[in-house]
């Protein structure tokens, strides 16, 4: 039978108890299948991977989407210069300026994920 730990005392019981026997504290279904996931997860490892994984993702588009901001910037600057159509080049650097506002939340939530 699986055993999970009470949130208050920390006393393995029954993962279909709703009391525990110790301190009294009611538990939860809800609250039973959250901490077996997170005890699985930091006894297996595998919840570390996953946030891992997300946290590079994360990092990966932040990276494409600076990238692309710059590009557009660039490209922006080149047809000003070139003397195009006004409305062409604002609607390029509005694109850009997108580019860098979605690059610098991802790079926020990176940050946030990676420190915590």
């Amino acid at each position: 039978m699986d055993k999970i730990k009470c949130p208050n005392c920390g006393k393995e019981v029954d993962t279909n108890t709703q009391f525990c026997e110790v301190c009294g504290v009611k538990i939860n279904n809800d609250n039973n299948s959250r901490m077996k996931r997170k005890n699985y997860s930091k006894d297996s490892g595998k919840g570390e991977r996953i946030i891992d994984e997300y946290t590079i993702g994360t990092f990966i588009r932040f990276v494409v989407l600076y990238v692309l901001a710059v590009i557009f910037l660039g490209f922006g600057i080149f047809m000003a210069v070139l003397g195009t159509e006004v409305w062409l080049v604002i609607v390029i650097f509005l694109a850009s300026l997108i580019c860098f506002g979605i690059a610098s939340y991802l790079l926020k939530k990176y940050l946030h994920y990676k420190k915590g």
